[in-house]
């Protein structure tokens, strides 16, 4: 098929925009054709790459990068970068408008851009897929097909929006991208923590572990809000610096609550670091499974839970080995099978 995709701002670190990576590398190893309409929606002076070096910050294999103008040339709206084409961003829905309803010339519209999830209840032949990462607004569409990234998500959906009718397809990861095989004694990081900068994501977890003396290390983007004295804090990293930094971590913890999915909690399984999440949310419902593949903690006890992963050899060896053998349902080809059926009900 011919699958039409649509992210704003492709030039950010940020969960939402490596699911629609990975989505369109997904329909790409599925083998079908794909164009992603990106805009200029973040200015040059606030993007964390260049489209050239994209690849160096998100972990995907199939989708095509590469720019057809020279490095450092302005994009020209129209023209097919790889798999990507630039839109002015004030124009993006004229140009959905014509692809999908005009010429027709795709089959299927896939985008997690709220202002489009109407769009498959007013035009009754538009294929339309609307993957929502949550319910940010009151009232969702009525007939648009709508793929979840978590089972929490789905339930939000049911509760918030009425509709019952949702699929699930997580965000998936090529698993073999990353490096498991570390043992307890090889990893020198006793905790590592991934988010954007700022405090809303639970950094005070990070600052008492430091200060009861686990070394820790903060992985995120670099929104300007935030740095530490006492833990490390690594801003903007490449795929290879942060999976190094994964594979020699023996905890990996999500502190915010209420968590929508996590892709970085899938990441850092398949580097064999063991999650520590908030009993709460899609890292708990979705990924470990209530803690059968992981450590749940609530509030005060979260120190200890640590404490014992990080001290109690043989804990961690379990969950460890139960970490990387979960994370295998995330991987690129057990969520191709999901999708392939999922395209097929659109």
């Amino acid at each position: 098929m011919r699958i039409l995709l649509t992210h704003r701002d492709i030039f950010v670190l940020s969960g939402d925009a490596r699911a629609m990576f990975m989505f369109a590398d997904t329909f790409k190893y599925l083998g079908h054709d794909i164009l992603l309409l990106y805009t200029d929606i973040r200015p040059d002076e606030d993007r964390y790459f260049t489209q050239d070096t994209l690849k160096e910050y998100h972990p995907v294999k199939l989708i095509d990068f590469h720019p057809v103008r020279r490095v450092g040339e302005p994009p020209k709206e129209g023209i097919v970068e790889g798999d990507f084409q630039f839109v002015e961003n004030k124009f993006l829905s004229s140009r959905v408008y014509d692809y999908m309803i005009g010429d027709r010339a795709f089959d299927v519209f896939f985008t997690d851009q709220s202002e489009f999830m109407f769009w498959g209840d007013d035009v009754d032949f538009l294929k339309e897929i609307y993957y929502v990462h949550w319910t940010f607004r009151p009232k969702g569409p009525n007939k648009t097909t709508l793929w979840a990234n978590s089972t929490y998500t789905k339930k939000a959906i049911e509760a918030c929006w009425g509709r019952k009718d949702v699929y699930v397809a997580h965000p998936p990861l090529w698993v073999d991208h990353y490096y498991p095989t570390n043992g307890f004694y090889d990893r020198d990081i006793d905790v590592i923590m991934f988010c954007q900068l700022y405090t809303l994501k639970g950094l005070d977890i990070a600052e008492v572990l430091a200060d009861k003396g686990f070394k820790v290390v903060v992985v995120g983007a670099d929104v300007g809000d935030y740095d530490s004295d006492n833990i490390t804090v690594v801003k903007n990293a490449t795929v290879a610096e942060y999976t190094n930094l994964l594979s020699r971590s023996k905890v990996y913890i999500h502190g915010k609550v209420g968590e929508h999915f996590g892709i970085t909690i899938t990441e850092a399984m398949a580097s064999g670091a063991v999650p520590v999440v908030h009993a709460s949310g899609g890292p708990y419902l979705d990924i470990i499974d209530k803690g059968k593949y992981g450590v749940c903690f609530y509030n005060n006890d979260v120190i200890d839970k640590i404490k014992e992963l990080t001290t109690n050899r043989n804990l961690w060896e379990k969950y460890h080995e139960l970490a990387v053998d979960r994370v295998r349902m995330f991987d690129v080809p057990v969520i191709a099978d999901t999708i392939a059926e999922l395209l097929g009900e659109v």
